[in-house]
């Protein structure tokens, strides 16, 4: 599968665009029958977005990495990129069903995004001028998903979603909610007969997407939680997936 393209805006402030792509992205077959977004692209939409640090997401510092203190940023397996905290009070925002560099929300069928706000050591820090984009995907296009058989029955969790890992030995990279804890989900990686659990988060979380790096053994995980109603995350991570320990 191609990879997507994230176009850049350069600006004094450091700003990148929400805005995907959408060269490299096939077209199979057609969404599921959803809403069909009645806003015009470039609508402003009232967001609040908060900076989510390695301790908020329970990750920690990581110095044994031969990073510069005070250490790479980690949570369990994964590298943590940057985080914010979502939340509108928008009518048409009541449920996130999808995520790339911005949300869809399924309950409109609108794609949300905005400009990031980088700060310091390339951290994103917040969103500006937050607004209704154009759907990245062509017409037609489904993610690829696994097949139901193949995901494993893991003790203490319940499957919610998954993307492609890019990673030979585990295929996909899911999200399991942590049973009799509605603030915690678990990031998996699995094939059909074995898992290995990433990272455990304190939050909620209902979608992901994945992005290969086309020059090293690094998949960007990108995962949100399930309505811009009630603060929700929106977070980017980092898998190394040439690993090899699996959990029967």
């Amino acid at each position: 599968m191609s990879g997507f393209a994230i176009e850049t805006l350069r600006a004094p402030r450091r700003i990148i665009a929400l805005v995907l792509s959408v060269a490299a992205l096939p077209a199979t077959s057609a969404y599921a029958m959803m809403p069909s977004c009645q806003a015009p692209v470039g609508e402003t939409v009232p967001l609040s977005a908060a900076s989510l640090s390695v301790e908020d997401v329970g990750g920690r510092y990581d110095t044994s990495t031969g990073w510069p203190p005070p250490g790479e940023q980690r949570v369990g397996a994964l590298r943590y990129a940057w985080g914010l905290m979502l939340q509108s009070d928008d009518a048409r925002f009541a449920r996130v069903d999808q995520v790339q560099s911005g949300v869809r929300l399924s309950t409109s069928g609108c794609w949300l995004g905005g400009d990031f706000v980088w700060g310091k050591d390339g951290i994103v820090t917040g969103i500006d001028k937050p607004r209704i984009v154009a759907d990245p995907y062509r017409p037609g296009y489904v993610r690829p998903q696994p097949d139901r058989r193949g995901i494993p029955v893991i003790a203490g969790y319940r499957y919610v979603a998954a993307s492609e890992s890019f990673s030979a030995l585990y295929p996909w990279i899911g999200l399991w909610a942590v049973d009799g804890d509605a603030h915690r989900t678990g990031i998996i990686a699995f094939n059909d007969h074995a898992h290995l659990v990433l990272a455990t988060l304190p939050y909620r979380l209902a979608t992901i997407t994945t992005l290969p790096s086309p020059d090293s053994p690094w998949t960007s995980i990108t995962v949100t939680g399930a309505s811009l109603h009630e603060p929700t995350p929106f977070l980017q991570l980092m898998w190394r997936t040439d690993i090899q320990e699996t959990n029967p």
